[in-house]
Protein backbone atom coordinates (compact mmCIF):
# COMPACT_ATOMS: atom_id res chain seq x y z
CA UNK A 1 0.00 0.00 0.00
CA UNK A 2 1.18 3.63 -0.73
CA UNK A 3 0.72 6.60 0.55
CA UNK A 4 2.10 10.49 0.34
CA UNK A 5 2.24 12.96 3.60
CA UNK A 6 2.89 16.16 3.28
CA UNK A 7 4.21 18.08 6.37
CA UNK A 8 5.08 21.46 6.86
CA UNK A 9 4.53 24.56 9.16
CA UNK A 10 3.66 27.84 8.89
CA UNK A 11 6.00 30.63 9.92
CA UNK A 12 5.09 33.53 11.87
CA UNK A 13 1.10 31.99 12.29
CA UNK A 14 0.54 31.11 15.99
CA UNK A 15 -3.30 29.80 17.09
CA UNK A 16 -4.36 31.50 20.33
CA UNK A 17 -6.99 28.34 21.04
CA UNK A 18 -5.81 24.83 21.73
CA UNK A 19 -7.20 22.91 18.20
CA UNK A 20 -8.07 19.75 20.20
CA UNK A 21 -8.91 18.60 16.49
CA UNK A 22 -6.77 19.23 13.39
CA UNK A 23 -8.48 22.48 11.23
CA UNK A 24 -9.27 21.42 8.05
CA UNK A 25 -8.33 24.57 6.16
CA UNK A 26 -8.68 22.88 2.57
CA UNK A 27 -10.04 20.11 1.34
CA UNK A 28 -7.49 17.41 2.90
CA UNK A 29 -5.17 19.80 4.46
CA UNK A 30 -5.12 19.99 7.95
CA UNK A 31 -3.80 22.34 10.42
CA UNK A 32 -2.78 21.69 14.48
CA UNK A 33 -0.95 22.96 16.89
CA UNK A 34 -0.74 20.20 19.71
CA UNK A 35 2.01 18.29 20.21
CA UNK A 36 0.56 15.35 20.13
CA UNK A 37 0.18 15.79 16.45
CA UNK A 38 3.65 16.68 15.41
CA UNK A 39 4.99 13.73 17.38
CA UNK A 40 2.19 11.23 15.37
CA UNK A 41 3.67 12.94 12.07
CA UNK A 42 7.65 12.99 13.08
CA UNK A 43 8.57 10.61 15.75
CA UNK A 44 10.30 8.55 13.12
CA UNK A 45 13.92 7.40 12.90
CA UNK A 46 13.36 7.02 8.82
CA UNK A 47 11.72 10.58 8.70
CA UNK A 48 14.67 12.22 10.63
CA UNK A 49 17.23 10.66 8.32
CA UNK A 50 15.61 12.04 5.79
CA UNK A 51 15.28 15.38 6.20
CA UNK A 52 17.87 16.01 8.82
CA UNK A 53 18.06 17.16 12.09
CA UNK A 54 17.96 20.70 11.97
CA UNK A 55 14.94 20.30 9.76
CA UNK A 56 12.90 17.94 12.04
CA UNK A 57 13.78 20.14 14.70
CA UNK A 58 12.48 23.23 13.02
CA UNK A 59 9.05 21.10 12.67
CA UNK A 60 8.70 19.73 16.21
CA UNK A 61 9.70 23.19 17.28
CA UNK A 62 7.28 25.31 15.33
CA UNK A 63 3.83 26.40 16.57
CA UNK A 64 1.69 24.58 14.17
CA UNK A 65 2.11 21.50 11.96
CA UNK A 66 0.52 21.45 8.51
CA UNK A 67 -0.28 17.87 7.35
CA UNK A 68 -2.29 15.77 4.48
CA UNK A 69 -2.20 12.58 3.20
CA UNK A 70 -2.48 11.59 0.23
CA UNK A 71 -2.69 8.30 -2.40
CA UNK A 72 -1.10 8.29 -5.58
CA UNK A 73 -3.97 8.42 -7.90
CA UNK A 74 -4.71 11.96 -6.19
CA UNK A 75 -0.65 13.22 -7.22
CA UNK A 76 1.11 13.48 -10.05
CA UNK A 77 1.79 9.85 -10.53
CA UNK A 78 5.55 8.95 -9.20
CA UNK A 79 6.92 12.57 -9.52
CA UNK A 80 6.75 13.58 -6.27
CA UNK A 81 8.57 16.54 -7.19
CA UNK A 82 6.45 18.11 -8.83
CA UNK A 83 3.58 17.13 -6.69
CA UNK A 84 4.99 18.64 -4.27
CA UNK A 85 5.22 21.81 -5.66
CA UNK A 86 1.31 21.70 -6.74
CA UNK A 87 0.99 21.11 -3.04
CA UNK A 88 2.95 24.68 -2.58
CA UNK A 89 0.66 26.67 -5.10
CA UNK A 90 -2.55 25.43 -2.97
CA UNK A 91 0.22 27.14 0.56
CA UNK A 92 0.38 30.31 -1.58
CA UNK A 93 -3.56 30.54 -2.57
CA UNK A 94 -4.21 30.27 1.27
CA UNK A 95 -1.64 32.83 2.07
CA UNK A 96 -3.35 35.08 -0.96
CA UNK A 97 -6.89 34.20 0.83
CA UNK A 98 -5.67 34.90 4.20
CA UNK A 99 -4.79 38.36 3.29
CA UNK A 100 -8.01 39.39 2.24
CA UNK A 101 -8.77 39.10 6.23
CA UNK A 102 -5.56 40.13 7.91
CA UNK A 103 -2.11 41.99 7.13
CA UNK A 104 0.65 38.70 7.53
CA UNK A 105 3.59 37.65 6.22
CA UNK A 106 2.74 34.34 7.03
CA UNK A 107 5.64 31.96 5.23
CA UNK A 108 6.21 28.29 4.39
CA UNK A 109 10.11 27.72 4.29
CA UNK A 110 10.34 24.03 4.49
CA UNK A 111 7.94 21.50 3.16
CA UNK A 112 8.00 18.14 3.05
CA UNK A 113 6.57 15.05 0.34
CA UNK A 114 6.97 11.62 2.08
CA UNK A 115 6.54 8.75 0.30
CA UNK A 116 5.77 5.57 2.16
CA UNK A 117 5.21 1.92 1.44
CA UNK A 118 3.59 -0.22 3.31
CA UNK A 119 4.79 1.83 5.97
CA UNK A 120 7.98 2.31 5.34
CA UNK A 121 9.32 5.55 3.93
CA UNK A 122 11.07 5.57 0.98
CA UNK A 123 11.84 8.65 -0.73
CA UNK A 124 11.38 12.00 0.54
CA UNK A 125 11.51 15.29 -1.40
CA UNK A 126 11.60 19.08 -0.26
CA UNK A 127 10.91 22.61 -1.29
CA UNK A 128 9.94 25.83 -0.04
CA UNK A 129 8.01 28.97 -1.51
CA UNK A 130 10.85 31.15 -2.56
CA UNK A 131 8.32 34.52 -2.29
CA UNK A 132 9.09 36.57 1.25
CA UNK A 133 5.87 38.80 1.85
CA UNK A 134 6.21 41.55 4.33
CA UNK A 135 3.43 43.78 5.92
CA UNK A 136 2.01 46.95 4.54
CA UNK A 137 4.77 48.89 6.00
CA UNK A 138 7.72 46.11 5.51
CA UNK A 139 7.79 44.85 8.97
CA UNK A 140 7.49 41.33 10.19
CA UNK A 141 4.99 40.43 12.92
CA UNK A 142 3.93 37.47 13.82
CA UNK A 143 0.06 36.73 13.26
CA UNK A 144 -1.95 35.33 15.72
CA UNK A 145 -5.68 33.41 15.33
CA UNK A 146 -8.71 32.00 16.69
CA UNK A 147 -10.44 28.94 15.75
CA UNK A 148 -13.11 31.46 15.18
CA UNK A 149 -10.62 33.06 12.92
CA UNK A 150 -9.37 30.35 10.95
CA UNK A 151 -12.82 29.20 10.47
CA UNK A 152 -13.20 33.07 8.27
CA UNK A 153 -9.98 32.14 7.02
CA UNK A 154 -11.25 28.40 5.39
CA UNK A 155 -14.62 30.14 4.67
CA UNK A 156 -12.93 33.08 2.66
CA UNK A 157 -10.66 30.96 0.56
CA UNK A 158 -13.38 28.53 -0.46
CA UNK A 159 -15.08 31.90 -2.25
CA UNK A 160 -12.28 33.09 -3.78
CA UNK A 161 -11.04 29.31 -5.06
CA UNK A 162 -14.54 28.97 -6.38
CA UNK A 163 -15.20 31.95 -8.01
CA UNK A 164 -11.79 32.14 -9.43
CA UNK A 165 -11.97 28.68 -11.23
CA UNK A 166 -15.46 29.63 -12.39
CA UNK A 167 -13.75 32.28 -14.02
CA UNK A 168 -11.04 30.76 -15.36
CA UNK A 169 -8.35 32.95 -13.57
CA UNK A 170 -7.31 30.88 -10.47
CA UNK A 171 -4.32 28.81 -12.06
CA UNK A 172 -1.12 30.21 -11.52
CA UNK A 173 0.29 29.33 -14.59
CA UNK A 174 -2.30 31.42 -16.81
CA UNK A 175 -1.19 35.02 -17.95
CA UNK A 176 -3.44 37.65 -16.61
CA UNK A 177 -3.51 39.54 -19.45
CA UNK A 178 -5.76 36.77 -21.54
CA UNK A 179 -8.71 37.44 -22.65
CA UNK A 180 -11.26 36.26 -19.96
CA UNK A 181 -9.18 36.33 -16.81
CA UNK A 182 -11.17 38.40 -14.70
CA UNK A 183 -10.46 41.88 -12.90
CA UNK A 184 -10.60 40.79 -9.26
CA UNK A 185 -8.03 37.83 -10.13
CA UNK A 186 -5.28 40.63 -11.96
CA UNK A 187 -5.68 42.87 -9.02
CA UNK A 188 -4.81 39.88 -6.49
CA UNK A 189 -1.73 39.04 -8.30
CA UNK A 190 -0.90 43.32 -8.22
CA UNK A 191 -1.57 42.90 -4.63
CA UNK A 192 0.94 39.55 -4.18
CA UNK A 193 3.76 41.64 -5.91
CA UNK A 194 3.17 44.43 -3.30
CA UNK A 195 3.57 41.76 -0.53
CA UNK A 196 6.23 40.65 -1.81
CA UNK A 197 8.36 43.73 -2.53
CA UNK A 198 10.74 44.92 0.26
CA UNK A 199 10.33 48.25 -0.38
CA UNK A 200 7.59 50.57 0.27
CA UNK A 201 7.39 52.54 -2.34
CA UNK A 202 6.80 49.33 -4.55
CA UNK A 203 4.45 48.45 -2.72
CA UNK A 204 2.43 51.47 -3.31
CA UNK A 205 2.93 51.53 -6.97
CA UNK A 206 1.43 47.81 -7.04
CA UNK A 207 -1.10 48.64 -4.84
CA UNK A 208 -2.37 51.00 -7.40
CA UNK A 209 -2.39 48.89 -9.92
CA UNK A 210 -4.77 47.27 -8.18
CA UNK A 211 -6.73 49.22 -7.83
CA UNK A 212 -6.47 50.53 -11.77
CA UNK A 213 -7.40 46.23 -12.25
CA UNK A 214 -10.31 46.76 -10.64
CA UNK A 215 -12.06 50.18 -10.63
CA UNK A 216 -9.88 52.05 -13.93
CA UNK A 217 -11.74 51.56 -17.69
CA UNK A 218 -9.85 54.60 -19.24
CA UNK A 219 -6.35 55.98 -18.76
CA UNK A 220 -7.87 59.50 -18.91
CA UNK A 221 -7.65 61.73 -16.07
CA UNK A 222 -6.59 58.46 -14.37
CA UNK A 223 -5.59 59.97 -10.94
CA UNK A 224 -8.59 61.99 -10.67
CA UNK A 225 -11.19 59.03 -11.84
CA UNK A 226 -9.42 56.66 -9.64
CA UNK A 227 -9.40 58.31 -6.61
CA UNK A 228 -13.09 59.36 -7.21
CA UNK A 229 -14.22 55.89 -7.71
CA UNK A 230 -12.38 54.04 -4.65
CA UNK A 231 -13.71 56.96 -2.86
CA UNK A 232 -17.18 57.22 -3.47
CA UNK A 233 -16.97 52.67 -3.39
CA UNK A 234 -15.78 53.18 0.19
CA UNK A 235 -18.07 55.86 1.33
CA UNK A 236 -20.74 53.79 1.27
CA UNK A 237 -19.62 51.62 3.73
CA UNK A 238 -18.47 54.50 6.29
CA UNK A 239 -15.43 56.10 5.52
CA UNK A 240 -14.60 59.65 4.27
CA UNK A 241 -15.10 60.25 0.83
CA UNK A 242 -12.75 62.91 1.30
CA UNK A 243 -10.28 61.26 3.20
CA UNK A 244 -9.89 58.40 1.02
CA UNK A 245 -9.69 60.61 -2.19
CA UNK A 246 -6.83 62.37 -0.67
CA UNK A 247 -5.24 59.26 -0.10
CA UNK A 248 -5.53 57.67 -3.26
CA UNK A 249 -4.27 61.00 -4.98
CA UNK A 250 -1.16 60.96 -2.39
CA UNK A 251 -0.97 56.95 -3.23
CA UNK A 252 -0.57 57.96 -7.32
CA UNK A 253 1.43 60.73 -6.58
CA UNK A 254 4.45 58.38 -5.02
CA UNK A 255 3.31 55.53 -7.63
CA UNK A 256 3.82 58.18 -10.52
CA UNK A 257 7.20 59.45 -9.38
CA UNK A 258 8.49 55.94 -8.83
CA UNK A 259 7.62 54.67 -12.16
CA UNK A 260 8.87 58.19 -13.83
CA UNK A 261 12.26 58.02 -12.69
CA UNK A 262 11.46 60.94 -10.53
CA UNK A 263 12.21 61.54 -6.41
CA UNK A 264 10.21 62.84 -3.66
CA UNK A 265 11.40 65.24 -1.14
CA UNK A 266 12.10 63.64 2.66
CA UNK A 267 9.13 64.52 4.06
CA UNK A 268 7.28 62.65 1.61
CA UNK A 269 9.48 59.80 1.57
CA UNK A 270 8.62 59.52 5.56
CA UNK A 271 4.44 59.21 4.60
CA UNK A 272 5.20 56.03 1.85
CA UNK A 273 4.72 53.86 4.69
CA UNK A 274 1.46 55.64 5.74
CA UNK A 275 0.67 55.36 1.96
CA UNK A 276 1.08 51.68 1.70
CA UNK A 277 -0.76 50.90 4.65
CA UNK A 278 -3.86 52.84 3.53
CA UNK A 279 -3.90 51.42 0.05
CA UNK A 280 -3.36 47.72 1.68
CA UNK A 281 -6.11 48.57 3.84
CA UNK A 282 -8.42 49.99 1.30
CA UNK A 283 -7.91 46.99 -1.14
CA UNK A 284 -8.43 44.60 1.54
CA UNK A 285 -11.89 46.07 2.33
CA UNK A 286 -13.34 46.38 -1.02
CA UNK A 287 -11.53 42.75 -1.55
CA UNK A 288 -13.85 41.32 1.30
CA UNK A 289 -16.88 43.35 -0.41
CA UNK A 290 -16.59 41.63 -3.16
CA UNK A 291 -16.39 38.02 -1.94
CA UNK A 292 -18.39 38.27 1.03
CA UNK A 293 -22.42 39.27 1.54
CA UNK A 294 -22.04 42.24 -0.63
CA UNK A 295 -21.04 40.57 -3.75
CA UNK A 296 -19.33 43.42 -4.86
CA UNK A 297 -17.61 41.26 -7.96
CA UNK A 298 -21.04 41.20 -10.13
CA UNK A 299 -20.16 44.92 -10.63
CA UNK A 300 -16.94 44.58 -11.03
CA UNK A 301 -16.11 41.90 -12.68
CA UNK A 302 -17.91 42.95 -15.92
CA UNK A 303 -17.45 44.80 -19.09
CA UNK A 304 -15.93 48.39 -19.08
CA UNK A 305 -19.11 49.74 -19.84
CA UNK A 306 -21.21 48.12 -17.34
CA UNK A 307 -18.16 49.49 -14.74
CA UNK A 308 -18.67 52.85 -16.13
CA UNK A 309 -22.61 52.72 -15.43
CA UNK A 310 -22.20 51.36 -12.07
CA UNK A 311 -20.02 54.11 -11.05
CA UNK A 312 -21.48 56.84 -12.80
CA UNK A 313 -24.70 56.08 -11.25
CA UNK A 314 -23.02 55.92 -8.06
CA UNK A 315 -21.49 58.87 -8.36
CA UNK A 316 -23.96 60.76 -9.86
CA UNK A 317 -26.79 59.35 -8.42
CA UNK A 318 -28.77 58.82 -11.84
Amino acid sequence: MEKFVFVSAFRNLSIKDRLEDPFTLLPGVDISNLDAAKQDLLDDDQIVSMIGLVEADHLINSPNIVFCEFEKDDLLGDDIEASLVVLLMWVKSLFRSAWVLFDHNMDCESAYLLHYVDDKLVRCTSNFLAQRSTRADCTFNDLSLTLDDLRRWEEIHHRIESYLHTKQSGSPFRFLMEKGYCRSARALQFVESARASPNVGFKVAHYVSAFEALVSTSSAELSHRLSERVAFLLGNYGHSRAEVFREMRRAYDIRSKLVHGDSLSQSKIETISEASRCCDAYLREIMQLMFGDEDLKAHIDVAPQAIDRFFEKMILGE
